[in-house]
């Protein structure tokens, strides 16, 4: 397999993509979208579980933090030019395939995912972004993989059909709550920890719904996204307009 480096040299070269059909789309699209659903729904769930005791999840993310910062590792997952990013996605995939059971696997098993989910798509950035039909339809696809898990009731978008019937849903946590301010600028400074949690808007805002965020990691600095439940695309947004969203919505795992 080509190492991150030539991978990209070579689709900058790309300057055309094959016409393809919608079942040749679909064929291409599936496996990856189901991979991409798996690593965001081990994630959730392990969020979910160690929601249950937020103290001691948090406790363990700042000594995850202060290790990091001690060893001089930058808290987020990073390709090397000279790694086959798919051989560093096969040693997430082993680890992911243990099941977790205690609180520290859990914690484990959040954190391989959250860094193989970031890998997978910065992958599939590159592979596919240039590809409109194939970029649209993965991302269709894996969105309403992993709505239809969170809300089995939502109606799928246009273009998506073959689903299987969703696993079950994770519960959610009874003390779902808002945040101050102080806790939203300490959640914004950890791609971890904020990508691994499931929000709420307050009645009455602009948007409604449940949503999560995605963070991207571009040229060494962070970039969010808001992606709504009943919405395919995910908006971007500055890091004071997601204060501002966070301010005005209930946390789910705090």
């Amino acid at each position: 397999m080509p190492t991150w480096l030539e991978m990209r040299t070579a689709m900058r070269g790309v300057s055309k993509f094959p016409r393809r059909t919608p079942e040749e789309i679909r064929a291409l699209v599936e496996p990856a979208a189901q991979r991409m659903f798996g690593y965001m729904q081990a994630q959730i769930s392990s969020v979910m579980f160690l929601a249950q005791d937020a103290p001691r999840r948090d406790a363990m993310l700042r000594e995850h933090q202060v290790k990091c910062s001690a060893a001089g590792i930058i808290d987020a997952p990073v390709i090397s030019d000279d790694q086959d990013p798919y051989a560093l996605l096969a040693i997430y995939d082993d680890a992911l395939s243990v099941g977790a059971h205690t609180f520290k696997e859990h914690f484990d098993r959040m954190h391989h995912a959250f860094a193989a989910t970031m890998i997978f798509l910065e992958v599939k950035v590159t592979e596919w972004s240039r590809d409109k039909a194939v970029w649209t339809a993965f991302n269709k696809r894996w969105n309403f993989m992993h709505d239809q898990w969170l809300n089995p009731d939502s109606p799928p978008p246009h273009g998506v059909t073959g689903t299987p019937p969703p696993p079950p849903h994770p519960p959610m946590p009874n003390n779902a709550r808002t945040m101050t301010d102080d806790e939203v600028t300490a959640l914004i400074t950890q791609p971890l920890a904020l990508s691994s949690m499931l929000f709420c808007s307050l009645p009455g805002g602009e948007e409604s719904g449940m949503f999560t965020i995605e963070v991207t990691i571009h040229r060494g600095s962070y970039r969010y996204g808001i992606h709504y439940d009943d919405c395919d695309a995910t908006i971007p947004v500055e890091p004071e307009e997601l204060r501002s969203l966070l301010l005005d919505s209930h946390c789910m795992n705090v």
